[in-house]
């Protein structure tokens, strides 16, 4: 049990404590409060343990350190004395590499673990998405929602300070829009990040062909993520946070479409999936598909909320009336 008032917050991402009456990390940033990744709180007394537990272990690393530059002399002198008979004497060097965690663009990223299973197989994926493009995610749909929560004068103050991003995806949640959410599958930013993604995946789904290869990816949505309840968000926040059908269907249409497939969001009354466009002799023969024919492209369907759903599988809610929005 600690003791003691709280002396401040130790940041989950950098492990820098910071002050009590700070709201983000002093070093990178992170919101402290985020109620997914919260800073751990710091009591007074812990605090004051712990300087002079870092200050005994500095102590006793310089003389580790003192001690070890001692023998790396007393060792080098009895070489030098040591008569060679020739180069090949000589140890060759070994070459030590860092480990690097994929999918992280800088140092301050948010870790997390990733398994599914396709075709009988289990993979696992450890990414690291960055805190900072993360924190502008969580921001951006925050506003967002503050916005349709605003009477129409904060509405209109809203809109025109925002940029030309943040206008586009407020509008795609109006009405008149018709429910086409394709501004959040290629907001810059987000869309950057699903490419890397992509080329992940497509390293990991080499052995496949294009059909597969995408349906591979299906599985890792469907899979990996489970379905949570939420509002409409960008890519990054719903791969830390998790989401449901609309938010899941946006970050598949994102990798995807980085992948190169020609992909639609298909919007139904109470449902979103996605439709990835297909030619004949790229499906395979042997199984029944549900597909969407827009303007002479074939869609083929694919359900992202849970596990298991394989490309032009249909589901109940797959049959009904279907608006298709192709991403471009």
């Amino acid at each position: 049990m600690n003791s003691g008032d709280v002396f401040g917050y130790r940041c989950p991402v950098c492990k820098t404590i910071s002050s009590k009456e700070a709201n983000t990390c002093t070093e990178c940033g992170h919101w402290l409060f985020d109620r997914n990744f919260p800073g751990t709180p710091i009591y007074r007394d812990e605090y004051l343990d712990e300087i002079d537990h870092e200050e005994k272990k500095s102590t006793s690393k310089y003389l580790i350190v003192l001690i070890a530059a001692v023998l790396c002399v007393v060792m080098f002198a009895s070489l030098i004395n040591i008569p060679r008979s020739d180069e090949s004497s000589v140890l060759p060097i070994r070459e030590v590499r860092q480990s690097v965690e994929p999918l992280s663009l800088n140092e301050k990223s948010v870790s997390k673990g990733f398994t599914w299973n396709y075709q009988g197989v289990t993979y696992s994926w450890n990414i690291g998405i960055p805190a900072d493009l993360l924190e502008y995610s969580r921001n951006i749909k925050d506003i967002v929602q503050e916005y349709y929560k605003s009477d129409g004068v904060e509405q209109r103050a809203t809109f025109i300070r925002s940029d030309a991003v943040l206008r586009n995806l407020i509008s795609s949640l109006r009405v008149t829009s018709n429910g086409d959410l394709s501004p959040w599958v290629t907001e810059e930013k987000n869309y950057r990040f699903a490419g890397y993604m992509g080329e992940t995946l497509s390293d990991m789904a080499a052995k496949f062909d294009y059909f597969h290869k995408a349906e591979f990816v299906l599985s890792f949505i469907g899979g990996a993520i489970p379905y949570k309840v939420a509002d409409v968000q960008l890519p990054v926040q719903t791969l830390a946070e998790n989401g449901d059908c609309d938010c899941k269907s946006i970050l598949l249409a994102a990798i995807l479409k980085n992948m190169g497939y020609r992909v639609a969001l298909v919007e139904f009354p109470d449902h979103f999936a996605i439709g990835i466009a297909f030619e004949d002799d790229q499906v395979p023969s042997n199984r029944d598909l549900l597909y969407y024919e827009y303007e002479g492209t074939k869609y083929y369907f694919a359900e992202t909320t849970t596990p298991g759903w394989r490309i032009g599988a249909a589901g109940s809610k797959s049959r009904r009336n279907a608006v298709l929005f192709p991403v471009k």
